[in-house]
């Protein structure tokens, strides 16, 4: 039988990371942290959270919306091409 990784909850997650709950539901919104709504409760895969934070993509949760756009690469001028 397989090892199946166990689910955290947004409590367990902001214990995990060492941040407040507060900050998980941000990034929630935002939607910069992998995440799955099971009902009304949020769950978290460690695994899926630890690559999150090693790729860097972390470093950007706390940014704005309109931040992150301008500092995607070439996004502009992808989104412009798209649009002929």
């Amino acid at each position: 039988m397989e090892d199946l990784e166990r689910w955290l909850n947004l409590e367990e997650i902001a214990q995990y990371i060492g941040c407040s709950k507060d900050t998980i539901r941000g990034w929630i919104r935002k939607k910069t942290i992998p995440f799955y709504k099971v009902g009304r409760q949020y769950k978290f895969k460690v695994s899926e959270i630890d690559h999150w934070i090693q790729s860097g993509k972390s470093a950007d949760a706390d940014k704005p919306a309109s931040a992150l756009l301008k500092s995607r690469s070439n996004l502009h001028t992808y989104i412009y091409i798209l649009s002929f």
